[in-house]
């Protein structure tokens, strides 16, 4: 079976190959590539045959749920296992509405991990213990054209990055530092994200992230590897 594996830390994708490598059983799992680019996961997935993307959560300046939705549309038959250290259970809901097949979370045994890699591919549900399955008719759902969640996909791909790192609490010198772009042209970028959502102000896009379940916390660090058997985090 092919994987792609997306993740912002080396160390975590050096680990899970690691583990893929040793975990009795496992033999038959190959990472056929590796990006901490979340832009360019899904052409990567078509283009070497990928079969399932196990992508971290939280992917810089940008989230799984917008990697979800970009499979979902240029690779359909791709499977989608999700990976955070934790994800709040609203967030793992809408990864699972726009197409992910599942959600692990990083302290899970090798084991556990390699188990919800095969289920994913096979297209089963795949949630850890403490997290509740939506009910039946969000999973897989596609939005609906009339309803609020339609209205994030009037946003460009630059757009929805600046409405996730504004949800995040940066400001627009912030924004621009971290997409090396300049202060003007975020701030252009939020008038057409204002007039897309029909909102004026950070506060007024907090509050629709909130009320669309997309309350995403900020990116963390990468750390240095874990012990006692877990992958490193």
């Amino acid at each position: 079976m092919k994987l792609l594996l997306v993740d912002p830390s080396t160390i975590f994708r050096m680990g899970l190959k690691a583990v893929l490598a040793e975990t009795p059983g496992a033999s038959d799992l190959e990472v056929v590539a590796e990006t901490g680019d979340g832009r360019i996961a899904a052409e990567l997935a078509v283009a070497l045959g990928a079969e399932v993307v196990v992508a971290e959560l939280h992917l810089g300046d940008r989230n799984g749920i917008s990697l979800a939705r970009q499979l979902g549309r240029t690779a359909p038959s791709v499977r989608l296992l999700m990976l955070a250290q934790h994800g709040p259970e609203a967030i793992v809901h809408q990864a699972l509405a726009v197409g992910a097949g599942g959600y692990a979370v990083k302290g899970q045994s090798p084991a556990e991990i390699v188990a919800a890699i095969r289920s994913v591919a096979l297209g089963e549900l795949v949630l850890p213990p403490d997290v509740a399955a939506p009910p039946p008719r969000l999973v897989g759902a596609r939005p609906d054209k009339h309803g609020a969640s339609h209205a994030i996909e009037r946003l460009s791909e630059r757009e929805r990055q600046i409405f996730d790192l504004v949800v995040w609490g940066s400001s627009n010198k912030q924004i621009a530092g971290r997409l090396g772009i300049s202060i003007k042209t975020v701030e252009t970028h939020r008038g057409h994200i204002n007039g897309k959502l029909r909102v004026h102000t950070s506060a007024d896009i907090v509050r629709l992230a909130s009320l669309w379940g997309m309350l995403l916390a900020a990116p963390s660090q990468p750390t240095a590897s874990g012990s006692n058997g877990t992958l490193p985090q």
